[in-house]
């Protein structure tokens, strides 16, 4: 049986974000116990440092559930698949270490990223229980984040802006920014495929607001070339280079590759406003493909899904936000109905109306 002082460090490392667990780790650098060299393990993994990650490895004596978790995470930062280790610290998962929630999603990551879907789900279901029961409530966030992220990749079609929001509300109830960070982040990228630029760039910019202790991470870097990715969009260029900029600074390789293909998609959108003035012949003959007719709402339309979305809205107080609460009702009421009009003709399938209220059609509200 652990300790208790064991157990309190544990879930002190375990709920740390990144500079956290630099402090963290700093203050404890004399220590020589196998959850202080766990602890160096997960800074190095939350960096994507393979060799400083596999060279603190050593320090761990020979039968460690921690060594066999971390050894796993490195193999992960590899892309590589050791059946044998999965199969080790499945065993850990499944037992009553309390280092058993930690081992569950750390397969979770593994099995994810070899698109083992089946066996992710299984593995952070089983962690956002274990690290619950634990007392390790932002890391079960975390968990819990994970699982809906396994579940876009199972079931692409459904939409999932609703589960993000509500996993932001859990997520900012026990103080775990990260996991709120990166729903609003996930939010972004869905509005950014409706072509709701603006209202993306509002959720981009709540998530980065939320990531400052989290610079140097991965989903830290996502964050920002999510951000150039909308501000491209919005044909917003300088802004748009500066945040590539600040992806260009990290290590991560996932990072390294995404930098080229977002300074691919900068250098076209560029040319193509350039060359919006010419005839469409002369574009093809400079082998540039000519923008794309998207079908975009307009900023009032915006407004009324911005407000509905999440749960329906009477419609006196759709028209109060929308048009004011001073304005003529019969004109106001007018003036929805065209709103509506037009918003259907373009997108057939996203609002629906019962007794006299509107919402957004759970299951065809905003695609990533």
């Amino acid at each position: 049986m652990e300790s208790l002082g064991t157990e309190r460090y544990l879930i002190e490392i375990l709920e740390a974000n990144l500079f956290e667990l630099k402090n963290i780790n700093m203050l404890n650098s004399n220590k020589s116990c196998e959850i202080y060299n766990y602890s160096k393990c997960l800074e190095y993994y939350l960096e994507s440092n393979s060799p400083c990650l596999e060279q603190a490895l050593s320090h761990f004596s020979e039968a460690s559930e921690l060594k066999d978790i971390a050894l796993l995470r490195l193999l992960n930062l590899k892309k590589s698949n050791d059946l044998k280790q999965v199969s080790k610290v499945w065993a850990i998962a499944k037992s009553d270490s309390i280092y058993s929630g930690e081992a569950a999603i750390a397969l979770g990551r593994t099995h994810l990223r070899f698109s083992e879907f089946e066996k992710a789900l299984e593995a952070f279901q089983l962690a956002y229980t274990k690290l619950d029961q634990l007392g390790c409530k932002k890391r079960s966030m975390r968990a819990y984040q994970n699982l809906i992220i396994t579940k876009t990749r199972i079931e692409p079609n459904r939409k999932y802006i609703h589960d993000y929001e509500l996993l932001a509300a859990k997520a900012a109830e026990v103080g775990e920014t990260a996991v709120e960070a990166i729903s609003y982040h996930n939010i972004s990228r869905e509005l950014l495929y409706f072509n709701a630029g603006e209202l993306a760039l509002k959720f981009s910019n709540k998530a980065l607001a939320l990531l400052n202790n989290d610079r140097g991470t991965l989903h830290y870097y996502e964050a920002i070339l999510n951000k150039c990715h909308v501000l491209i969009e919005l044909k917003r260029f300088t802004e748009a280079y500066h945040e590539y900029q600040v992806a260009l600074t990290s290590t991560h390789p996932q990072i390294k590759e995404a930098t080229e293909a977002i300074k691919l998609l900068l250098d076209k959108k560029e040319l193509e406003q350039k060359f919006d003035h010419i005839e469409p012949c002369w574009f093809d003959k400079l082998n540039l493909q000519h923008k794309e007719n998207k079908i975009t709402p307009s900023k009032m339309e915006m407004k009324l899904i911005d407000f509905i979305k999440g749960e329906p809205r009477e419609k006196v107080d759709i028209i109060d936000h929308l048009y004011g609460k001073d304005s003529e009702w019969e004109s106001s009421q007018n003036k929805l109905r065209v709103l509506l009009h037009r918003f259907r003709k373009k997108f057939p399938e996203y609002i629906i109306e019962e007794n006299d209220k509107l919402g957004l059609i759970e299951d065809n509200v905003f695609s990533a």
